[in-house]
């Protein structure tokens, strides 16, 4: 808990702001951790001389960043776990951005590369069972006498969601949810593309692909990626 004793020091700028910035910097230096309390409204008001007003607008931000938490009667704690508000400011910054679809592509491919080294370390024979039910279901809509682009899009989407759920790592489960996401109509495009142009073989190609790493056959992470990529730029130019 930051006590009484603690200096508090506040840089220049907005006053709430500042107050947000040095909370965040403690957590990042460490003197702040996972579950810790921090101080109380009127202990921060005493402390730095501002109003009540202002500490509430620091810590509501911080609610909102899904940095702190508050609990009803006990007061405002560090959160403890990774949670979606952590990562949206990221999404929207890369969506307000306006960052062109290769540049997007490009971060998405980098993203892929280690997601299927820590796939393939982690996965278990059930992860794998899964790999391919997710597969079989993404190639029966690939290849259905009546081509559905919005199934297609839906059953590729959750053949990747289960992939970067084999990492068991929450962040990049969460980041890579978003990526996901704001690439979907991009990813559509893509399947479009693979209607009109008779390119189902040659995309499902590397869905093959990484089945084939995940089952281990002798593939490199990077390879696959540099065919996702080469066919994604294609179907994008």
């Amino acid at each position: 808990m930051i006590n009484k004793s603690s200096d508090i020091f506040i840089p220049k700028g907005n006053i709430s702001d500042r107050i947000i910035e040095e909370i965040m910097q403690r957590i990042i230096r460490g003197e702040l951790k996972p579950g810790d309390k921090l101080l109380t409204e009127m202990e921060f008001c005493e402390q730095l001389g501002v109003s009540r007003n202002v500490v509430r607008e620091a810590i509501k931000a911080l609610v909102s960043l899904g940095v702190v938490e508050i609990r009803r009667g006990e007061g405002t704690f560090i959160v403890n776990e990774y949670t979606q508000k952590l990562i949206n400011p990221i999404i929207y910054g890369i969506i307000l951005t306006k960052q062109n679809m290769h540049d997007l592509l490009e971060m998405n491919i980098c993203m892929m590369h280690e997601i299927l080294k820590l796939s393939k370390s982690r996965m278990t024979k059930e992860d794998l069972a899964n790999m391919e039910t997710r597969y079989d279901a993404l190639e029966h809509s690939v290849y259905a006498p009546e081509a559905d682009v919005d199934e297609m899009t839906a059953q590729s989407t959750q053949f990747y969601k289960a992939l970067v759920r084999v990492t068991k790592n929450p962040a990049f489960i969460q980041v890579y949810d978003a990526i996901l996401d704001i690439l979907t109509a991009a990813r559509r495009k893509g399947f479009e593309y693979v209607v009109n142009a008779h390119y189902r073989d040659e995309w499902m190609e590397n869905y093959k692909l990484i089945m084939k790493y995940l089952r281990g056959e002798p593939l490199r992470a990077s390879e696959i990626c540099d065919s996702i990529f080469t066919k994604w730029d294609e179907c994008l130019s």
